[in-house]
């Protein structure tokens, strides 16, 4: 339900093609397709961990999310006929692999072409956080992938996140987590004290 209200705020902020509507009124969404292009479960083409959805709404057209693998969507959109390259824009959820593995290639595959297709990529808070692995190495597929975003067309202005905010952000949650953690070994250590 978050996820259809989002999709439809974003959309309905696009080129309006209804009468103007009164100031208090919100905007409505008068046709709506979502066709899904990457998920476990698939009636055609190729099936995957992971998740990617073309929504079309009153003419406008956003990719959300991109899959897991490089090629899941783009193979499926071509088995589907729907042409990306007339998709202006792209909705990552978060951070994880199975969400915007695909986005690169997809990128590259519409960039010389179509230099506006899937150019303007919106994300969450946190999209280019470092997620170690418990060995050191990072987690976050974003994050390892930045300069190859950059590569592919996808610049600081591209991706729409406030990126000086995002950091002031990750300041913040640091030490917060730290205070946390700090009270909650000062409550564990006072737990221990009364119980003994």
């Amino acid at each position: 339900m978050v996820l259809t209200a989002a999709i439809v705020a974003l959309l309905a902020s696009g080129p309006a093609t209804a009468p103007e509507a009164s100031p208090a009124a919100a905007p409505r969404v008068h046709a709506l397709r979502i066709q899904v292009l990457s998920t476990m479960l698939a009636d055609e083409g190729i099936g995957e961990w992971g998740f990617a959805a073309l929504v079309e709404a009153d003419g406008h057209r956003l990719l959300f999310d991109t899959g897991n693998h490089p090629t899941t969507v783009l193979d499926n959109a071509r088995e589907m006929h729907l042409d990306l390259a007339q998709v202006p824009e792209v909705v990552l959820s978060h951070s994880h692999w199975d969400h915007t593995g695909g986005l690169l290639t997809l990128r590259r595959a519409v960039q010389e072409a179509h230099p506006e297709a899937l150019r303007r990529v919106h994300v969450g808070r946190g999209l280019f956080w470092s997620r170690p692995n418990p060995d050191g190495s990072e987690f976050n597929l974003p994050l390892r992938e930045r300069d190859n975003y950059a590569a592919a067309g996808l610049g600081p202005g591209d991706l729409d996140v406030e990126l000086a905010s995002t950091f002031k952000w990750r300041a913040h949650r640091r030490r917060q987590s730290q205070h946390r953690f700090a009270d909650r070994d000062q409550v564990e250590a006072r737990g221990r004290h009364d119980s003994g």
